[in-house]
């Protein structure tokens, strides 16, 4: 380079400068377009991904519809089961309160034959020896009743765990009140008929004393 002249030397320089440059720009070349085909590989998997995504989406969804409506239909089977049970298990309290309650029937029966038996063999006196007296017993056992009749329900009332036990007894009473009542329809019904026929029987007399002085 000694026997080069300046104007060589700056030739020289810049035909160095061009070649790096030349060859750094092919090497950011290179770079860019492996990055290029990264980036490439990249999208296409994260593509390749995303469409995986949206089938087992859309498998998950079909599979959640298909569980949604088992589930609806077991849901309504299980409705269907409760209500029969409740049905059954209400039946079967019935049945458990009607045996309860002949049970009870059966021994109210058994006592009053035995009453019967002892006041036929004249063990006992009678509590009622008039009409009057029969009437105003009577009266007093039918508010008898309706007062424990009153008593049962406020108790069935606040204490519906003593319900099934209370029940025979609320429905004895009951059916001992209806009789009672019916009893006493039919007392109302006869009291005219027999006033009537007392009147008639007074008239006929009469009737005859005058015929017959």
């Amino acid at each position: 380079m000694w026997g080069t002249t300046p104007r060589q030397r700056e030739l020289i320089v810049v035909q160095s400068e061009t070649q790096r440059y030349q060859q750094n720009r092919a090497n950011l070349r290179i770079t860019a377009q492996r990055h290029l085909e990264e980036l490439k590989k990249k999208v296409k998997g994260t593509k390749q991904l995303a469409n995986n995504c949206s089938t087992e989406i859309k498998e998950l969804e079909e599979k959640l519809v298909e569980l949604e409506q088992e589930l609806v239909s077991k849901r309504n089977d299980f409705e269907t089961e409760q209500k029969l049970m409740d049905e059954l298990t209400e039946k079967l309290q019935c049945l458990a309160n009607d045996k309860q309650m002949y049970v009870f029937q059966l021994q109210l029966k058994q006592h009053e034959t035995v009453y019967w038996e002892q006041l036929s063999e004249g063990r006992y006196r009678r509590l009622c020896n008039s009409t009057s007296a029969l009437v105003s017993e009577s009266a007093r056992q039918y508010n008898r009743i309706r007062t424990l009749l009153m008593v049962i329900d406020k108790l069935m009332m606040d204490f519906p765990q003593a319900q099934r036990e209370l029940y025979p007894l609320h429905r004895i009473l009951e059916s001992r009140l209806e009789q009672e009542e019916k009893n006493e329809r039919l007392t109302a019904l006869q009291a005219p008929e027999k006033d009537g026929s007392h009147r008639s029987s007074q008239i006929s007399k009469s009737t005859s004393a005058r015929e017959n002085p």
